[in-house]
């Protein structure tokens, strides 16, 4: 599972701010085998970790019936889920300190274990 480092947090909240919106909900889908999931975000070890752990859970190669050799992947995806809600209050994204979004591309083997 790769893990990319940058933080995706400031680029959405650019997008709410950009948008008007002062309360809601900013609903988060990011389809097929990628995922933003929210976590600690001022260690960026936390992303990593986890990376490593799903890569025990779920290896990359293990037998799979999916003609197209992304099986573990879409298992990883269907763990952590395809989708984040954050509610956004005064024109921003409301979110307990020190958690952020990342980026996680679930098809890279290997990555961070």
């Amino acid at each position: 599972m790769s893990v990319t480092k940058e933080r995706v947090t400031a680029r959405i909240q650019s997008i709410v701010r950009d948008s008007g919106i002062t309360e809601g909900i900013c609903y988060l889908y990011v389809p097929h085998t990628n995922n933003i999931p929210i976590n600690e975000s001022a260690d960026p070890d936390v992303i990593t970790d986890i990376a490593s752990e799903l890569n025990k859970i779920v290896p990359f190669q293990d037998n799979y019936r999916h003609s197209e050799g992304n099986s573990a992947a879409h298992i990883k995806a269907s763990v952590i889920g395809p989708s984040e809600m954050i509610p956004i209050e005064n024109g921003r994204l409301t979110r307990e300190h020190g958690r952020g979004c990342s980026s996680v591309n679930l098809m890279v083997p290997n990555v961070g274990g």
